[in-house]
């Protein structure tokens, strides 16, 4: 976020059409809604279908990886 922009935002309109200020608290706080309900929206289902087979793929290959290791050396 540039220095401009955030000079643009400071002012509003309140109800009878005059600027009024708005602080850096109120910026801030705008921000941090957005962030959120950015962070709230689901994942696009191929994102969750790629997310989910590959962390079974790593699950498996640990898996395998430790029956062999556990195989050589017991026996």
């Amino acid at each position: 976020m540039t220095q401009g922009f955030i000079h643009e935002q400071q002012h509003e309109f309140n109800a009878v059409g005059r600027y009024k200020y708005v602080s850096q608290d109120d910026i801030a706080d705008e921000a941090v809604r957005r962030t959120r309900d950015q962070a709230q929206r689901a994942w696009p289902p191929g994102f969750t279908v790629a997310f989910i087979l590959c962390v079974s793929v790593l699950l498996w290959i640990w898996i395998i990886g430790a029956g062999i290791w556990i195989e050589h050396h017991f026996s």
